[in-house]
């Protein structure tokens, strides 16, 4: 029986390119997306190119009940997360609505997981947004200094 795995914001652009190898490697997908930064015709392309059709929910992930009303219905063994908002020129702008999406996901997601059994989540998101690496490309062993982030509030 193959490996069920989920994956979050697999409409998006590396969400789309890793679900459909995946897809090659005889995998079964479920994708979750709020289709905030992503298109649903994308699930078309995808059954273009793998002639098949994926079980897809388009949910927001802040939504605890509908995220966990998931693995009620699927025994799914790997959660791919790649739903986090990543831009950095907004985040500064608006840094709750980027904690709150990525965070409070993170939260949500660690939960169903632990609730479900499941043992494998891979957590990818933009560095850049949090953090400054001191050298491009950021890779593993890249040191990090502190990000540039916005005050809320005024500043006493």
């Amino acid at each position: 029986m193959a490996q069920i795995f989920l994956v979050t914001g697999g409409l998006g652009y590396i969400g789309f390119h890793n679900v459909v190898k995946l897809i090659k490697k005889r995998y079964t997908v479920i994708i979750i997306d709020n289709v905030n930064n992503s298109e649903k015709f994308i699930l078309d392309r995808i059954e273009t190119i793998d002639r098949i059709r994926l079980v897809f929910y388009e949910k927001d992930l802040c939504d605890c009940a509908a995220f966990q009303e998931i693995f009620t219905k699927h025994a799914i063994d790997l959660v791919i997360h790649f739903d986090a908002f990543k831009s950095v020129n907004e985040s500064v702008k608006k840094p709750l609505k980027y904690f709150k999406n990525n965070l409070v996901f993170l939260i949500n997601g660690l939960q169903a997981v632990q609730d479900n059994g499941i043992k494998n989540l891979i957590f990818s998101f933009s560095a850049k947004v949090y953090v400054q690496p001191k050298k491009l490309p950021a890779i593993q062993q890249t040191s990090f200094q502190k990000a540039l982030l916005a005050y809320v509030g005024k500043n006493k």
